[in-house]
């Protein structure tokens, strides 16, 4: 089960084509084959989805690329990676909301421009600093102060 968890991890496992060539190598029935690979599967989908595990695979990763960025005097990816760190680890700046509009005030019109706007922002290259503060506060029914 575990060298069917590794081909998995290592994206070497092809869904019917890798159950077949171990049916042949291990000399096994397919419903045997079927069995290892869907606990292998359930294994690799728990440490995907694992937080801390993948939290810890991240920081190392950042670690890496950090100590490769100091050392080659790289210093903007320094910063990138610090930034992600940051964000990852949860010890970035938080960020806050505005909210300026009664959405439900809006035409279907202007729900689709404010969909678009937001949709931009989303997929934009984020600014130096990352992050943009923005201020929050609530309005009463009607958006009116």
């Amino acid at each position: 089960m575990e060298y069917v968890a590794d081909l998995m991890r290592a994206l070497k496992y092809r869904t019917g084509v890798s159950n077949k060539a171990l049916m042949v190598e291990w000399d096994l029935p397919k419903n045997v084959v079927g069995e290892i690979v869907t606990e292998a599967s359930r294994i690799v989908r728990a440490e995907l989805t694992d937080h801390d595990r993948v939290i810890s695979k991240i920081t190392v990763a950042l670690d890496r690329v950090i100590d490769d960025a100091i050392a080659s005097g790289d210093n903007a990816s320094v910063v990138k990676a610090a930034q992600v760190w940051a964000q990852v680890s949860g010890a970035g700046a938080p960020q806050r909301v505005e909210l300026h509009q009664d959405l439900a005030a809006l035409s279907p019109e202007q729900l689709a421009a404010r969909k678009a706007e937001l949709l931009a922002r989303l997929t934009a290259k984020p600014a130096d600093p990352p992050f943009e503060v923005i201020e929050v506060k609530a309005l009463p029914p009607g958006g009116e102060e």
